[in-house]
């Protein structure tokens, strides 16, 4: 058991020391890893950048622009 929260708490650190994504709109940091490739990110704009959630649904009413043919 001690075994399984020392291991849950490593995956919480790497978690924390992982540098994120900001969004280009409000500057807030987003909850996707900087490594994430672009076609995996749900609120990427391409040639923008990393949207967060209430930005890209603000713009695009959608919080996956992967799903939109118009953007």
């Amino acid at each position: 058991m001690i075994r399984q929260n020392k291991n849950h708490m490593n995956v919480e650190e790497n978690m924390q020391t992982q540098e994120m994504e900001c969004c280009v709109v409000c500057g807030i940091t987003t909850d996707v890893p900087v490594d994430t490739p672009i076609e995996n990110r749900k609120t990427y704009m391409e040639c923008v950048g990393q949207l967060c959630p209430d930005c890209c649904w603000e713009l695009y009413h959608t919080t996956d622009l992967r799903t939109r043919a118009d953007v």
